[in-house]
């Protein structure tokens, strides 16, 4: 039951579950979250950028 169940899942949860969630899903590589982050925290520290309210 349970692997029938994984087969029917593996077919559609990469779809349902949002591009930036990486866990138990192959292909996606927590890395990229990591280097998108440090990249982002990289820019909003930049000198010269400007900020503004949410």
């Amino acid at each position: 039951m349970a692997r029938l169940l994984k087969r029917k899942l593996k077919l559609c949860v990469s779809e349902i579950v949002q591009r930036n969630q990486v866990g138990f899903i192959q292909e996606r590589l927590l890395s990229e979250n990591v280097l998108l982050a440090t990249e982002l925290v990289k820019d909003f520290n930049a000198p010269g950028m400007i900020i503004s309210g949410c």
